[in-house]
């Protein structure tokens, strides 16, 4: 009997914290990692920091998540610790070991994927973004969203390729209220 009571607690340990973890659609603990710049133009550190500020912002007004931090000093400190690089960071497995650290259930990987002067020369320029979240936990993809968007100039291409990606046909919060993609 008494080790049957012992099996019994150890499952109970084991099996409810991963049942009472908050889902993706209960408000999770996020982090948003510093982005990642897939174009050919170099976008430089005060570009994506400003995007990086305005992902933030934006996943904070949608009201669906708590952000663990917003200061990206922050998570670089984090990155320094632990001793990655940037570039490690486009694997999932590696993120979320830093998400972890950060104390986060989710980690918000942004990619600017492109960003191109119209071909209809308009002198309008096209970005594309690439937001995915992942679970800290599992390193498993929640949630994937594209985005794209045109603006006269890059912050502005960029803020709107962000929207896209998370509110657009193929958004994050899109899909988190059942969107298809």
């Amino acid at each position: 009997m008494l080790r049957f009571c012992v099996l019994l607690v150890t499952v109970f340990c084991l099996v409810v914290p991963s049942v009472c973890r908050a889902g993706i659609g209960d408000h999770p603990r996020l982090a948003v990692m510093p982005l990642i710049d897939q174009t050919t133009r170099s976008l430089g550190e005060e570009e994506l920091g400003r995007v990086y500020n305005f992902i933030n912002e934006e996943l904070e007004f949608s009201q669906r998540f708590q952000l663990v931090t917003r200061d990206i000093n922050d998570i670089k400190r984090a990155l320094d610790e632990l001793k990655f690089q940037q570039s490690g960071l486009v694997d999932p497995s590696t993120a979320a070991r830093v998400g972890k650290f950060l104390g986060a259930e989710y980690i918000v990987l942004a990619s600017v994927t492109g960003l191109s002067s119209n071909s209809r020369g308009k002198g309008r320029l096209v970005g594309h973004v690439s937001l995915r979240v992942v679970d800290v936990e599992t390193a498993a993809i929640a949630l994937a969203g594209r985005g794209t968007g045109r603006g006269d100039d890059t912050y502005e291409t960029l803020e709107n390729t962000v929207m896209d990606a998370m509110d657009g046909k193929r958004g994050i919060l899109t899909l988190m209220q059942g969107g298809r993609r």
